[in-house]
This record gives C-alpha cells, sequence and structure tokens, in this order.
C-alpha cells in the first residue's frame, strides 16, 4: 500500500495556495470596487460641468458658480484620493498575487515529488512480484 510521507506538507501547500487564492479574489474584487467608485466620481464631475455649462449659457450667478467650482474641485480632491487608494490595492493585489503563485509553486513540488515516490513504489511493487513470480517458477521447476 503507497503511502507518502509528505501528505501532510502537500495537504498544508494546498490549503495554502486555497488560502492565497481566496485573498487575491477578494482583493480582485476590492479593485473593481475601487475603479467603480472612480467611474461614479468621474461620471459627477462630468455632470456637475455639463450643469455650468447650462448655467453659464443663463444668467451669470456668482455664487453659484463658486459653489459649483467648489464642488468641482472637492470632487477632484476625491477623485485624486480614490485614483491613490486604487494604487495602493494593486501594490497589494501584486504582493498577493506573487504570493500565491509561490505557494503554487511549492504545491506542485509535492505533487511531483509525490508522483516520483509512486512511481518508485510501483517499480518496487513490480520487482518483489517479478520476484514472487520467479520464486513461483522455480518451485514448480525443482518440483518436476
Amino acid at each position: 500500500m503507497f503511502k507518502y510521507r509528505f501528505k501532510k506538507a502537500l495537504e498544508h501547500y494546498e490549503q495554502l495556495e486555497k488560502d492565497a487564492g481566496n485573498e487575491l479574489v477578494k482583493k480582485n474584487n476590492e479593485i473593481k470596487d475601487k475603479e467603480h467608485q472612480i467611474d461614479l466620481i468621474k461620471n459627477q464631475i462630468i455632470n456637475i460641468k455639463d450643469d455650468l455649462i447650462k448655467i453659464l449659457s443663463g444668467r451669470l450667478d456668482i455664487q453659484r458658480l463658486n459653489h459649483y467650482q467648489q464642488y468641482i474641485e472637492l470632487k477632484n480632491k476625491e477623485l485624486l484620493s480614490e485614483n491613490e487608494n486604487l494604487k495602493q490595492l494593486i501594490v497589494e493585489r501584486n504582493d498577493i498575487e506573487k504570493d500565491y503563485f509561490e505557494k503554487r509553486e511549492q504545491r506542485k513540488i509535492f505533487e511531483k515529488l509525490k508522483e516520483k515516490h509512486y512511481e518508485k513504489y510501483l517499480k518496487e511493487q513490480e520487482i518483489e512480484e517479478q520476484k514472487l513470480i520467479d520464486e513461483i517458477t522455480n518451485s514448480m521447476y525443482n518440483r518436476s
């Protein structure tokens, strides 16, 4: 019966790979959410600029114009902040991705080792089987 002596290590690396994969998916979802937030802010800026153009085509109201300008500045600051957050999330995702690939490589190493051990086991079994067949053949030959 084949017993892989590094079974626990293989199971450990399989779990580590799975955990890192889940973390990578989670981080990718955070990035998608952040990109969505950025798109919303960009749309808000576009909408307010469109409103501002409509206002400028009519009667000029300095107070209202200042209000719109302040709002646009606020949204631009928010956009810059969210872009920085997105950059940080991408850096974090790249680190997680690197970790994931390292863990996957470790798991593959243990799987290859398991395959080699299993092949060695099969060869040993084949040799034992051949010895048994030879003994039976010799025993039958000696009886006759």
